[in-house]
């Protein structure tokens, strides 16, 4: 079962990716002490009312110049340019 998939917990800004799941840590205490409930039991409920949810991040740093120039210009030509 997981948590929260994303490390900085939907934060966003400029925190160093792998290094800030102590924000991820700090939410979820926080939400276990003001709803005074199990992580299942809270996991369980909002997969109820939302359904699952799927996080996946692709890092595009080490790509090929190639290979991106291809992702860039399948996006452009999706977005009608």
């Amino acid at each position: 079962m997981t948590l929260c998939g994303e490390e900085s917990f939907g934060t966003g800004s400029d925190h160093v990716r792998e290094k800030d799941g102590l924000w991820a840590v700090l939410f979820w205490l926080n939400i276990l002490a003001v709803r005074k409930q199990s992580v299942e039991t809270i996991v369980r409920e909002h997969w109820a009312r939302y359904g699952r949810n799927v996080y996946s991040r692709y890092d595009y740093e080490g790509l090929p110049n190639e290979a991106a120039q291809g992702v860039m210009s399948h996006l452009q030509a999706s977005f009608g340019n």
